[in-house]
């Protein structure tokens, strides 16, 4: 299971439905979530049949340590994860998170914090997370942010010190206005990739 591979591909789909027009703006911009996040798992899953992976949505994966949000809370051992690749023997996992624009931005972080509870698991080869920033012109709830950039800035500089950590690859993409962007971590070296899109 080549990470590198993995992450060009979810581009090349990403940017190929998105020009072809079957991935619209207006889709990805649903305020209820559902509709893109499953249009969203669709693509990912596309791109895994691409690479002749087993694929699994919604799939439960056990942390090595518990995760513990805060100090009341309880010890957590597992998270369901939106998609999950894995090749033929299924010992080698991508762990792949795909989040919308209605998702509050702390949320998104904590999901980010608990990456860290898989370690150390020498299946998993690449934990990626996918972002939609594209431009709001009007939000409808107050969470809600016109632009995510800051947030996708923030998850980089938190991949990257991941990658310094742990064996892992990390990746970020996100999906803007004008571009899909990649982002690719390892051992603190940043691979940065663009293609250009035409959203309809």
């Amino acid at each position: 299971m080549d990470p590198i591979r993995i992450v060009r591909c979810l581009c090349g789909t990403f940017q190929s439905e998105v020009d072809m027009g079957d991935f619209t703006k207006s889709v990805a911009l649903t305020s209820s979530g559902g509709i893109s996040h499953s249009r969203g798992e669709a693509i990912i899953a596309k791109t895994g049949f691409i690479l002749g992976c087993n694929i699994d949505i919604e799939r439960k994966v056990e942390f090595e340590v518990p995760y513990r949000p805060n100090k009341d809370a309880r010890n957590r051992w597992q998270s369901q994860v939106d998609v999950v690749f894995s090749n033929h023997e299924g010992n080698e996992l991508a762990l792949i998170e795909y989040e919308t624009t209605d998702l509050i931005e702390s949320t998104v972080k904590a999901k980010i914090d608990k990456w860290k509870c898989y370690f150390p698991n020498i299946q998993i080869k690449l934990l990626c997370i996918i972002v939609i920033n594209l431009f709001k012109e009007k939000v409808e709830q107050s969470w809600e942010m016109k632009d995510r950039s800051e947030l996708v800035n923030s998850l980089r500089i938190e991949l990257k010190n991941y990658s310094k950590k742990f064996e892992n690859y990390f990746s970020i993409i996100s999906l803007n206005d004008d571009s899909i962007i990649s982002y690719l971590y390892k051992k603190g070296d940043e691979q940065r990739q663009k293609y250009i899109t035409n959203w309809r």
